[in-house]
Order: C-alpha cells, then sequence, then structure tokens
C-alpha cells in the first residue's frame, strides 16, 4: 500500500482489507521475476506480493503481480507520437500509459496501425502488460471506404489530394486535418506525397483520413540495360519482371554518395516504384555499412553514428519494422545502445531494415584454436561467445600490446572489442586486491586502499559490473567498508568484484 524506505517500513493491505506495516531488515530479499538485483524500490503502490515475516521483521518479498498488469477501458484525451503514449479518461480518472515497442495497435479497415492512427476521442481498450500498453483496441472506428489510384496532384493548401483510379477516372477528395500518411512502412508528412505515386486512401466521412504509398515489389536484379533504361527482378515470389524506368528514376543507395541507375549490379536486392503505368520513377538498393554509436537519444529513439569516413547519420528505431540484433539482449531497445557501440547497418533504400551490434563481450577465455585463431569466452551471465583473431586484431595488458593470439591463454578474463573495420582489441584484465574504503551511493564506483600500499584508488564500475562472494551473487548494498576485495580491471574499470 505504501513503502517508507528511509524508515525501512512496509505497509500491506491483505485479501481482507486489514492493514498492516512492517518494518524491513536491511539483508531483505526481494524477488522480482527477470530483474537482476532487486531492490524494495522495484516495488509499486499496487503490487501483489508474498511476504516472509520473521519476529514481526520483513525479510523477504516476492513480487506476485504488478499493478501495471491489467486492461483499461476509455476515451483518448491526449496523443504523445515523440513520448510514445497516450491519456487516457476511464471510469477511474485520467492517466498517461506507454506504448510497448512492439505494441499491437488494432483499427478497424487498417491492417497495420500504429500511434500515429490514433486520434483524440478514440474510445478504446487497452490491455497493460508491466505497465506498458501491448495491446490498443479502437472501438468506436468507422471502416471507412478505400480507393487505389496514381496521384495526379496534392493541393496543401486547399487540402485535396487528386488520383487515376485503375480504370483510368480521375477523381478528387478532400483530406482530413490529421491525415496520416505512411510511405514504405514510416510516417511521413503530406507534402511528402508527390505526382506518380501509386495510393491507398482510407476516406471516412468524405474525407481522406489514411494515405498509405504502396512499398513497392522487392527482388533481386537479374538484368539491367542502362542504355534502353530497362531493369529485370526476379521477384521475391519467384516471378520474374521486366520494368521502364525513368530517365531521371531516383537510386536510393545508402552506401554511395549520389548513385544513380549506374550504380545497380546484377545480384543485387532491390525495391522498385512504378506508377499505375508501370513506369519506374523510384528504385531503392538493399546494402550494408557499418557505423559506430556516437550519441543517444533515448527520449526520441534515435541514434546518431559516424561511418569510417567521419560522415555522420541518424538512425530512428521507433519504426516496428527496424530488427535489432544485439548479443545477450532480449528483445532490445534503444536503451541498451552504449556510445562507442559498432554497428553494422542493413539498409533498403534510405530505410533502416537491420541493425546488428558487433560483438562486445567481458567474460574468461574457455578455448583457443591456435590454428584458426577461433577463440570461445563465456560472459557473466553464462552466455558463450566466439571471435576471430586477425592479422589486425591486438592484445593489451596495461602498457603492453601483443598482435599474437599467444598472448591470450584459458582462464584469462578479457574484455573483447570488435572495430568498425571488425578487427578485435583484446583487453586483458589486471587483478588488483585492496581494502573497501567507500563505495558511492549509486554504487557506480568503489575507493580501495591498495594491499601494501597507503594511497586510495578510484575504480568505476562498468554497468554490467558483477559482485560475487563465494561463487555466489552478492547484494551490492552488502558490499561495506574494510571489506577485503579482489577487483579485475582494465584500466579504471571494474568489471568483476570479489568480496573474500
Amino acid at each position: 500500500y505504501t513503502i517508507d524506505e528511509k524508515e525501512q517500513l512496509i505497509m500491506v493491505k491483505d485479501a481482507n482489507g486489514v492493514y498492516t506495516t512492517y518494518e524491513y531488515a536491511d539483508d531483505l530479499v526481494v524477488t522480482i521475476a527477470n530483474v537482476r538485483f532487486p531492490t524494495v524500490g522495484d516495488l509499486k503502490t499496487g503490487d501483489l506480493v508474498a511476504l516472509t515475516v520473521k519476529n514481526n521483521v520483513l525479510t523477504g518479498i516476492e513480487l506476485v503481480q504488478a499493478q501495471q498488469q491489467l486492461t483499461v477501458t476509455g476515451e483518448i484525451i491526449s496523443i504523445s507520437t515523440n513520448n510514445n503514449n497516450v491519456s487516457i479518461k476511464s471510469s477511474a480518472g485520467s492517466s498517461i500509459y506507454y506504448l510497448d515497442k512492439n505494441v499491437d495497435i488494432k483499427v478497424e479497415g487498417l491492417n497495420i496501425a500504429t500511434i500515429h492512427d490514433l486520434q483524440e476521442g478514440d474510445n478504446v481498450s487497452a490491455q497493460i502488460n508491466n505497465g506498458l500498453i501491448t495491446v490498443l483496441e479502437v472501438l468506436n472506428r468507422d471502416a471507412g471506404s478505400y480507393y487505389s489510384g496514381t496521384v495526379l496532384a496534392v493541393d496543401t493548401y486547399n487540402e485535396r489530394i487528386v488520383i487515376k483510379t485503375a480504370n483510368g477516372e480521375t477523381v478528387s477528395y478532400d483530406l482530413s486535418t490529421n491525415v496520416s500518411v505512411e510511405i514504405d512502412g514510416e510516417y511521413e508528412d503530406i507534402s511528402d506525397v508527390k505526382v506518380d505515386m501509386e495510393v491507398d486512401l482510407t476516406v471516412v466521412d468524405d474525407k481522406v483520413l489514411y494515405i498509405e504509398v504502396a512499398s513497392g515489389a522487392e527482388g533481386k536484379v537479374i538484368s539491367i540495360n542502362t542504355s534502353r533504361n530497362l531493369i529485370s527482378v526476379q521477384l521475391n515470389n519467384g516471378n520474374t519482371d521486366s520494368y521502364v524506368y525513368s530517365s531521371d528514376v531516383d537510386v536510393n543507395f545508402t552506401t554511395i554518395k549520389n548513385p544513380d541507375e549506374f550504380d545497380i549490379a546484377v545480384g543485387d536486392t532491390v525495391r522498385i516504384h512504378a506508377n499505375v503505368d508501370g513506369l519506374v520513377y523510384e528504385i531503392d538498393v538493399y546494402c550494408s555499412g557499418m557505423f559506430e554509436v556516437v550519441s543517444v537519444a533515448s527520449s526520441s529513439e534515435r541514434l546518431k553514428v559516424e561511418d569510417e569516413d567521419g560522415d555522420s547519420r541518424y538512425l530512428y528505431l521507433d519504426d516496428n519494422n527496424v530488427t535489432i540484433e544485439m548479443a545477450g539482449v532480449r528483445n532490445p531497445t534503444v536503451d541498451d545502445f552504449k556510445v562507442g557501440d559498432v554497428l553494422e547497418v542493413y539498409f533498403m533504400g534510405n530505410d533502416v531494415r537491420k541493425i546488428v551490434t558487433m560483438q562486445t563481450a567481458v567474460g574468461t577465455i574457455t578455448s583457443i584454436n591456435d590454428a584458426t585463431g577461433v577463440f570461445s569466452i563465456t560472459d557473466y551471465d553464462g552466455l558463450s561467445h566466439s571471435f576471430t583473431f586477425t592479422g589486425k586484431s591486438t592484445v593489451t595488458e596495461g602498457s603492453k600490446s601483443s598482435s599474437n593470439i599467444s598472448a591470450i591463454a584459458v582462464g584469462d578474463r578479457v574484455q573483447v572489442y570488435e572495430t568498425i573495420d571488425k578487427h578485435l582489441e583484446i583487453s586483458l584484465m589486471t587483478l588488483v586486491t585492496g581494502t573497501i574504503v567507500s563505495v558511492a551511493t549509486d554504487y557506480e564506483s568503489v575507493y580501495i586502499q591498495k594491499t601494501g600500499t597507503s594511497s586510495y584508488t578510484r575504480y568505476y564500475c562498468d554497468d554490467d559490473c558483477i559482485l560475487t562472494e563465494g561463487g555466489s551473487d552478492l547484494a551490492w548494498r552488502n558490499l561495506k567498508m574494510n571489506d577485503k576485495v579482489r577487483l579485475y580491471v582494465v584500466g579504471t574499470t571494474a568489471y568483476e568484484i570479489e568480496r573474500y
């Protein structure tokens, strides 16, 4: 019911509505599924919990069901696409709810809906798990009517669009003031809808509420004739089609500067955009490039990255079509990226399709094959990682450096970093022993007095630094002044602290 961390008191309400206040012990054991090193601060008012009490002192508390797991029905009163949340007014009052990255939004008449398709005034039913909306269904939306054709004109001033349908008829429609535009799976502005684009319109109450620009056909190039403006593609469905492309066709090839049709080669995977008459006005080329993260903007789900030439660009992760692969992380989000991470990014044209983080691992070497250069590491979560030692790879221990695989051995604790040009930088950890002098309140650093010295040294704890005693995990709050410890460090960063 309430938690007072300062006084170490928890008030709970039982099934009979009776309130009881407990004092909790310094070594209170908090158990929350899928949360590493949970504390009482991770519990929320309204959570359903199971208690362990000894001599009227609370010694254990386990989360049974989070308060955030429920269904809310009400009216949307505000929408923030930047913050990915909605405010819903229900019988219990108004509350702001954040949408899960993989939220399933259901809107009558739309095959795929996102937050951009929601409107103030929508009556909705929201399923909430772990504090996030995982399913959001709009209950009061008219399905509308659907029309397809090629854009002849877009009048943003008078808010009208003119299209030519497949039977050659020219028709025009008024645009809704909050019309949604989706181009190749991404939400854009109405000004991005151009003449000759093939579109699908959803019309509700005689106004266009939704415009979807067809993504185009995808496949592999089997021939291209630049003198005749002809390209043949084996489509993903197995069929082969030939297309005539415009003399001023736009070619989107992210890893090439100022690309044109002469940069397209047999074997390339492409996406073809053609108008209703079959003329190709745009070609996207599938490609990949290596980048390093230089900044992370969590609120806008955006990464700023640089390539090996120092050219920068932004990667937006708020698109459900973007796949992220990160070793050891299930369902990674923008918050799992760090400055310095090396990424291999796959593009279809200018659209990000997939982001793969180059392997970075911290752990113990478990095997080495000198002949192939392949070695394996088991990290602190028990996961195994394999790497290949190449001619450009380096091993560093303090001020010493080597480019020979013989510099590492089974049992070594190491940090392995894969660089933007795909070679390895291996740092051997150094063992430091001493006595704890102080621990930062946020556990970000510790001061120790090294064995055999009278001076104090500060070590910064890596975000994933582990604390153990006798081979078992130890809660950080139990690390005290005068504890004897062994630190495994690279420079001034500690990756493992062992109390003994």
